[in-house]
């Protein structure tokens, strides 16, 4: 389950299911996914990729989100700027800086909080001023946490998403969930497979929902998910689940 403890991380990190609704805003994810561990952009690049300017129109595709609800604010609709702000609390993104050591030349990042009046370069050791370095566009961003690490957060993203969206509908029942297991047949007729989250809940019938899901954040659900997936749904006895 080591997937689905990556998920439930980034949910704990997100403050909970309905704090990843944020993910619903597609030039979130795109921004998410355009910038590696290493990478680092402006907040002028986070702009532009969170607005998502449709390029046969010119207009926002971000407008479609204009009235998601992600934090008490003091304006009518949403914009690009406290989509990112949000992001920022949450701990996706962090600040720094970018600095080029004056004897060997060579640009490094530095987070913030070790920004000091003289620091030592990360690659040849010599220590120099910052202070003449200091101007608005050596200010930049990188990945944090779970978003910093190289493997797009094992899928956690769209499955984390997916599950806000099931809290919020099926909120006023109780709902058991785990996100990413790997099956194995035992006695069942099933193949070897995974599933991105399972679903539990119970009516007052006693009747059991189960759900399978597989999520994806760019690509097909392709034949063999379905194959997969629909094998393991038939082995539950059909008149109690």
């Amino acid at each position: 389950r080591k997937p689905g403890l990556v998920c439930e991380q980034l949910v704990r990190q997100m403050g909970g299911l309905q704090g990843c609704r944020v993910f619903k805003i597609a030039g979130v994810r795109k921004l998410i996914e355009e910038f590696g561990p290493e990478q680092t952009f402006k907040r002028c690049d986070a702009m532009r990729l969170i607005a998502d300017i449709d390029p046969a129109t010119k207009r926002a595709r971000f407008d479609a989100y204009e009235n998601l609800y992600l934090e008490p604010r003091d304006k009518s609709h949403l914009k690009p700027s406290d989509a990112f702000t949000h992001l920022l609390k949450r701990g996706v993104f962090r600040v720094g800086i970018k600095l080029e050591c004056t004897s060997c030349h060579l640009s490094f990042w530095r987070e913030l909080d070790e920004v000091k009046t003289v620091v030592a370069c990360e690659y040849c050791g010599r220590e120099f001023n910052v202070a003449p370095q200091l101007d608005g566009d050596k200010w930049v961003y990188r990945p944090s946490g779970l978003f910093g690490r190289g493997d797009h957060q094992e899928g956690g993203v769209p499955v984390a998403l997916t599950l806000q969206q099931l809290d919020t509908v099926l909120h006023s029942q109780s709902i058991f969930s785990l996100p990413a297991l790997n099956l194995t047949p035992i006695t069942a007729q099933i193949e070897k497979c995974e599933t991105d989250f399972v679903i539990l809940n119970q009516d007052f019938h006693g009747r059991v929902q189960l759900v399978i899901g597989e999520c994806k954040m760019n690509q097909e659900i392709t034949e063999d998910d379905v194959r997969h997936l629909s094998k393991v749904a038939d082995v539950f006895p059909p008149d109690r689940f």
